[in-house]
């Protein structure tokens, strides 16, 4: 009996062999007759009805291309009615665009609207294949169903004379097939526009110019694929064919998605038969060629990972030749890696292209959406989700994917070799993971310390630093930030610290060892400051009102006058060392109110009148009484937020609006003409005990930021011998009763110690440090001058042993005069005391921490001449300061000069250079002091030999420069975001990295050239590992930064932006440590010391050091010994 399949069979093998001798002849000239072929072959009679005359046509239309084809334009088309057999339905043929193994695509126009479009028709291969008619009509179903501007639309299905058809966008542009061809085989950019070569250009043009922008472009051309994949996959259809032929690229870079003949809907497989491998061989995924593994749309994932495999590269993923061999290097083996056969590439992009085209589907990207996400962050500079494949994943991979051989080998080697890779692996991954938690866990901690030393919380502080204190023999996570918060627990000038919770706003010396200190309460508390002597006495007295103001101690008469938010003024009887009494009190308004407060009071100097003033600005007051006398003398009011003193026999009253003295003959009570003391308005004013000596705080408006001043006058011919301008807000100005001592604090929580020589007109800063974290409020020194109390808004009021800080490591300087700008800073040689200053306009100065003193080193030769910036190596005496001018000089030959100072030697030479046209951005010095780099405003490096006066100039646009502690390299950052690494001494460029979008402003390389971290235009700060060529981490800073170091181990990063904050991260983990606050609108700089020890920042007219004393000492310290070293003179005051 015959089986009907082998009849069928055979019927349908001799109709194709039938088929295609027709086709031949037709294609050779032939006419083949409808009637005569029927009687030759009458069996396929009905077949030959339908395809024959089909076959005839499509011949006609190739041959009536391709004699029309020269003429034809790609711009106009001109409508050929004539031309009858090129006309389908609605459309007419002009030219063929493509062709494939599912269909032939012609450019064709739509007659009816006039209009262009591709039009694809099924082949005549594929007209007795039902499998293939029903592929081609699922691609236009498929495709019609989709709207996105990244996928081909489709505009009309039909079939006619047996032809099937579909109308789709007709893209200007190529495949990106042949982009990939022209950009990687091209010997020179394109720079022809027609439509096949018009999107290579742009590509092969960022090829070989800028490499990172050809990468962004790949990353664009990817995320546009993927969103477009992901639409369709959120449709339920699945492309199952993604290759460059079918990706196409029009002129405006735009990506669109054709030929879904092999599309699968989810719910839907009738198009795959058994036995079928469905899409291009090149291209399929591991589960396409199994067959029996699922299919998802992580297959797409896969297929698109491998086209931008070949858009970076050039080459397939997979070249064999044979059948046989890709199916097997499909299924088992990886791609080149991509470094090999472009070392340029980002590293982050190798990450994500090797993830989408991993072997397993689970090792994927779950969707193409997370593809895009991850490609979006690389464009973005921001960290992606992807991470590098470790040896263990190859290794797992690997079993998943040879599962017999790897039974054998781990049978092999499960005692030996496997188990103890397997074991030490994880050992060392396990330490590493829970070393980064460590890290983590040390981060917070030190965080949070920070935050208990601005509330001043020094118990639970200590406990939070002796947590990390290592027991013997463990590792030591300690860095400058723990030595740097011990101190506020160890400080040896500390006598007593009074914790007050709540703010303290004054206090006064009532002799040698006893304070009085004020709060926003409405009471007053009597404290001992004897060392040791912790005990005080309850004050039996409240003010009617709260908040107690304006402090001011007749030591004659052991009284102490006081004011407060009611309006009232008292006069304590001290009776020490008997309790206090109250003996009298005035009422200053009859009607006080909050808004009536009592903020400064004085005595004249034979004590017969006592004068107040206060208020809230424009409503404020004065008043004086006589002391025996109920009834003021003199009452202002109005008057400005005003402060009172006396001077002889003339009261003066200080305006805050106005730069001017007002003064009384006491006398009489009549105005004396005002004294303009030049600046825009006036604060605190105080006088010596014989009203000689005047101190006064004023302030400039200089772009609506206050600019403040202390400023002393002689009151006899009233002529000012000193000015100091100030970085912060002065508060609690002290003048002794001599006129020798004179104390403030100020806003940032410092407090200055000046001796004053008035005979002399000299005055000279002795101290000027950091004691509180927020502002001092009130300040006062002991009548024997070995005190200093201090009261601030952290809640505390503190004494202090005036001598052993006036012998303390001196932390900050500020220049006198405010034109002097600190523009950056730097440590000299090994030493942790001497600074390097450079203020723009003046030039170099040296900052001794230990003494306080000031030298100037290097001068400016010209207002005009502007320090650029200063250069130095780390052991080195070698320093550079490079001078420029700006604005930009009108002569633009103009030369620039660099000065060379060898600090051991205090020897200088100039060297001219040519014109850095504005100013030079950045400088560095090699570590053996022998090259010096320039980065010359966006124009090109300069390399100085400083032995033999050899110069190089490599063009490349740069903004900063730096070379590594070893001397081996350089980095180079600059626009577009690129930082280029060179080997020294020749100066070979070896690396490329993307460290911003698009400009590095301050780039650092670590000791061993391991590891470049740069901040930049998109205030990211980035640590790139060379090694592993990734990201380790990346940050989003507050402000525009300035400044990046890292530590000399290498374990601290130091930034510093223009919202005024300086930061300290973990280089490993990326957590902040620490962070300080300095002058706002300031461009500050950073330096570590070599030991990291210390940290030098300058910004605005100041400069500071922040640096623990003892490190080596305290660092050796057990925790029992820290308890016994930190200090235990804190003690509550309660209210």
């Amino acid at each position: 009996m015959t089986d009907p399949s082998c009849s069928s069979a055979e019927s349908e093998c001799e109709l194709a062999l039938v088929l295609d001798q027709l086709n031949e002849r037709i294609q050779a000239g032939d006419f083949a007759d409808l009637d005569a072929e029927i009687a030759k072959f009458p069996a396929f009679a009905q077949e030959l009805r339908t395809l024959l005359p089909a076959m005839q046509l499509m011949c006609d239309w190739a041959v009536s291309v391709a004699a029309s084809g020269s003429s034809a334009s790609t711009s106009t088309v001109v409508p050929d009615t004539s031309l009858t057999s090129r006309a389908l339905g609605d459309f007419r043929i002009i030219r063929e665009i493509g062709r494939g193994g599912m269909g032939v695509v012609y450019e064709a126009q739509q007659l009816s609207l006039g209009r262009r479009v591709a039009l694809k028709i099924l082949p005549m291969a594929a007209f007795f294949d039902e499998r293939q008619l029903r592929r081609f009509k699922n691609e236009a179903q498929a495709a019609a169903s989709l709207q996105h501007a990244n996928i081909v639309r489709v505009h009309g299905v039909g079939c006619e004379r047996s032809v099937h058809y579909y109308a789709m966008d007709l893209i200007d542009g190529a495949d990106l097939s042949t982009v990939i061809h022209d950009i990687h085989h091209a010997k020179q950019a394109f720079v022809s526009h027609d439509a096949e070569t018009a999107p290579a250009a742009r590509f092969s043009t960022e090829r070989s110019g800028a490499r990172h922008d050809f990468y962004r472009s790949v990353a664009r051309l990817g995320i546009q694929t993927s969103e477009a994949l992901q639409y369709a996959h959120d449709e339920g259809i699945i492309h199952r064919d993604i290759k460059p032929a079918n990706l196409l690229l029009d002129r405006r870079h735009q990506i669109h998605i054709a030929d879904f003949g092999l599309a699968r809907a989810t719910a839907n497989d009738n198009l795959t038969l058994t036995g079928d491998l469905v899409g291009t061989l090149r291209y399929m995924s591991p589960e396409q060629i199994e067959r029996d593994r699922p299919v998802d749309a992580r297959t797409d994932v896969y297929s698109l990972g491998l086209t931008l495999y070949e858009l970076v590269t050039g080459k397939p993923a997979f070249e064999a030749k044979s059948k046989t061999t890709l199916l097997r290097d499909i299924a088992t083996k990886s791609p080149t890696a991509l470094r090999k056969l472009d070392p340029h590439v980002p590293q982050d992009m190798v990450t994500i292209i090797d993830k989408a085209m991993a072997k397993d589907a689970d090792d994927r990207y779950a969707n193409a959406r997370a593809l895009a996400n991850d490609l979006q962050a690389f464009l973005e500079s921001r960290a992606i989700r992807a991470r590098r494949s470790t040896q263990l994943d190859r290794i797992r991979r690997f079993s998943r994917r040879n599962p017999a051989m790897s039974l054998v080998l781990a049978t092999a080697f499960a005692l030996f070799a496997l188990l103890a890779v397997a074991s030490t692996t994880v050992a060392v991954n396990l330490s590493h993971e829970a070393k980064r938690q460590k890290l983590g866990l040390y981060a917070r901690d030190m965080i949070a310390a920070g935050e208990l030393a601005q509330d001043r919380k020094i118990v639970e502080l200590q406990e939070k630093l002796l947590t990390w204190a290592p027991d013997p023999g463990a590792e030591d996570l300690r860095g400058p930030e723990w030595f740097h918060l011990w101190t506020y627990c160890s400080n040896d000038a500390l006598i007593h610290a009074y914790d007050h919770e709540l703010p303290v706003n004054c206090v006064e010396f009532v002799d040698n060892n006893h304070i009085v200190t004020g709060m926003f309460s409405n009471r007053a508390k009597l404290l001992s400051c004897r060392p040791g002597d912790a005990n005080s006495e309850p004050v039996p007295f409240e003010m009617s009102s709260g908040e107690l103001y304006g402090f001011t101690h007749d030591a004659d008469a052991d009284q102490l006058y006081m004011g407060d938010n009611g309006g009232n003024v008292c006069v304590w009887e001290m009776n020490l060392p008997n309790a206090p009494s109250i003996t009298g009190s005035w009422k200053v308004l009859a009607d006080g109110g909050n808004t009536q407060d009592v903020r400064h009071t004085a005595l004249n100097s034979d004590r017969s009148f006592i004068a107040a003033s206060g208020g809230c600005w424009d409503q404020g007051f004065v008043r004086v009484w006589k002391r025996d006398q109920q009834d003021p003398c003199l009452e202002l009011t109005p008057a400005t937020h005003a402060c009172v003193a006396f001077a002889g026999q003339e009261l003066l009253v200080s305006n805050l609006r106005s730069g001017e003295l007002e003064r009384f003959d006491t006398s009489t009570w009549t105005a004396k003409p005002n004294i303009p003391l030049g600046s825009f308005g006036t604060g605190v004013i105080k006088t010596d005990e014989k009203g000689e000596l005047l101190v006064v705080t004023t302030y400039d408006r200089q772009a609506d930021v206050d600019a403040w001043q202390i400023e002393l006058w002689h009151t006899a011919n009233w002529t000012r011998f000193w000015r100091f301008g100030l970085s912060a807000a002065p508060h609690g100005v002290y003048l002794s009763a001599d006129g020798k001592t004179l104390a403030w604090g100020d806003e940032d929580g410092t407090a200055w110690i000046a001796n004053v020589d008035a005979t002399h007109d000299s005055v000279q800063v002795l101290m000027h440090q950091k004691l509180h974290p927020l502002r001092i409020r009130g300040i006062s020194v002991s009548p024997d001058g070995t005190k200093l109390a201090t009261a601030s808004d952290d809640s505390f009021a503190n004494v202090w042993d005036l001598r052993r800080l006036l012998q303390d490591t001196s932390s900050r300087m500020e220049f006198p005069d405010r034109e002097y700008v600190a523009w950056d800073a730097c440590f000299l040689g090994d030493s942790t005391q001497l600074v390097a200053l450079m203020l723009r306009n003046r030039g170099v100065f040296v900052w001794d921490t230990g003494t306080g003193q000031v030298e100037e080193k290097i001068s400016s030769t010209s207002v005009a001449e502007n320090f650029s910036s200063l250069a130095h190596a780390p052991h080195s005496p070698i320093v550079v300061a490079a001078f420029g001018c700006w604005p930009e000089p009108e002569d633009k030959a103009a030369e620039n000069r660099l000065v060379v100072w060898n600090t051991a030697t205090d020897d200088t030479r100039e060297i001219i250079v040519p014109a850095f046209a504005r100013s030079v951005t950045s400088t560095a010095i090699s570590p053996d002091g022998r090259w010096f780099a320039a980065c010359t405003h966006y124009r090109g490096l300069l390399l100085l030999d400083l032995k033999t006066d050899e110069r190089r100039f490599l063009d490349i646009p740069v903004k900063c420069v730096c070379f590594s502690a070893d001397g081996t390299t350089m980095a180079v950052g600059g626009d577009e975001g690129v930082t280029r690494i060179f080997h020294c001494p020749d100066f070979q460029p070896i690396d490329e990295i993307r460290l911003d979008e698009r400009l590095v402003d301050s780039i650092d390389i670590s000791r061993d050239g391991r590891y470049v971290v740069g901040v930049g235009f998109d205030r990211q700060l980035v640590v790139y590992d060379r090694e592993s060529q990734v990201r380790t981490f990346a940050k989003r800073l507050s402000g525009f930064p300035t400044r990046v170091r890292f530590s000399p181990d290498g374990q601290r990063i130091l930034t510093a932006g223009l919202d005024g904050m300086v930061r300290l991260w973990l280089t490993e983990t990326g957590d902040e440590v620490m962070h300080w606050k300095i002058a706002s609108k300031a461009w500050p700089s950073g330096d570590f010391s070599t030991t990291g020890e210390a940290i030098a920042i300058s910004g605005v007219n100041s400069a500071t050091v922040f640096k623990a004393p003892r490190v080596d000492e305290i660092r050796q310290m057990s925790k029992t010994q820290l308890r016994t070293d930190a200090c235990q003179a804190v003690s509550r005051v309660e209210w």
